[in-house]
């Protein structure tokens, strides 16, 4: 026995805004062998290790969260159904993980799955953004980061992109939430369509960049795919953000497959622009670049 490690439950949050395989794998599902936009290869059920990542259906809805970033990313295009993708030639493949118990082990399979064949993992998830709680990636979780950043797509880089958080109005410090400021994850934040900060915006310098998303009630929401065949107008929080950003950088990947994941992330500081982002101090560092807090670095364009 080389390494061993008691497995602990870690509480992990989705972080939408709420009010108050093989290509050979069989299932008996009668719609499974017309779900064109589901990718196999990058897609799994952690919580029920198994190939089917189908979520949960039950009388709430509360299993909609993916679906609605998935399809931010990947809707396909003039199909006369709901939205289009930013990235709507890319695959999409989904990870089950928050249905059930996630430990480090959890955390480290979903981040690492398929690194030869995914490009981009999308999370916005995270722990609690209750303005209390430290906490990030454990052993497993870290080695998954590194891995994937040394050996992902054959050593360009896998792109690890992160919701930053929706603890605002508790006063959460996104910089103490370890996958945020990690240096190997793209932390991405909101900004309302009016171009303000949104009320749950975590300020904190490890923010890479912003993207659209929910507001104050006079902000139109993030519109997107959604359970049951559906279409939602109503997708919130930097859970919204982070997959659009996923989008736009999977478009910059199909232009150009050959982009390292530090590429991306010289792109998205160089490329990034204020815009109509709402902020009166705008500050530059050290390298040059003007940002400002909520927002650093402006928004992707």
């Amino acid at each position: 026995v080389e390494w061993i490690q008691q497995q602990v439950v870690k509480r992990r949050i989705k972080r939408d805004y709420k009010p108050g395989g093989t290509q050979s794998t069989y299932f008996n599902d009668p719609k499974w062998p017309s779900m064109w936009y589901m990718d196999s290869q990058a897609s799994f059920d952690v919580n029920g290790n198994d190939f089917d990542p189908m979520p949960r259906y039950d009388a709430s809805n509360e299993n909609k969260h993916g679906t609605r970033c998935a399809g931010e990313v990947a809707a396909t295009a003039n199909n006369s159904h709901c939205t289009v993708g930013i990235a709507f030639n890319a695959k999409i493949g989904g990870v089950r993980m928050l249905d059930g118990d996630v430990t480090d082990m959890v955390e480290a399979k979903s981040l690492s799955l398929n690194p030869q064949h995914i490009h981009i993992y999308s999370a916005s998830w995270g722990p609690d953004d209750d303005g209390k709680t430290v906490d990030g990636p454990a052993s497993l979780a870290r080695q998954a980061f590194e891995n994937g950043i040394r050996m992902g797509r054959r050593g360009l880089g896998s792109v690890f992109v992160w919701a930053s958080g929706n603890g605002g109005r508790s006063r959460d410090h996104c910089s103490c939430d370890g996958y945020t400021n990690s240096i190997y994850t793209i932390s991405i934040s909101s900004t309302a369509e009016s171009g303000k900060k949104p009320w749950y915006l975590e300020e904190c310098a490890s923010t890479l960049a912003t993207t659209y998303s929910s507001g104050e009630s006079y902000d139109r929401k993030i519109i997107t795919t959604d359970l049951r065949q559906r279409c939602t107008d109503s997708h919130t929080g930097t859970s919204a953000s982070a997959p659009m950003a996923a989008g736009i950088i999977a478009l910059a990947l199909e232009a150009n497959p050959f982009l390292t994941w530090r590429d991306i992330q010289h792109i998205i500081v160089r490329t990034s622009r204020a815009g109509h982002l709402n902020a009166n101090d705008w500050k530059t560092n050290a390298a040059g670049y003007k940002g400002e807090l909520p927002f650093f670095f402006f928004a992707i364009r």
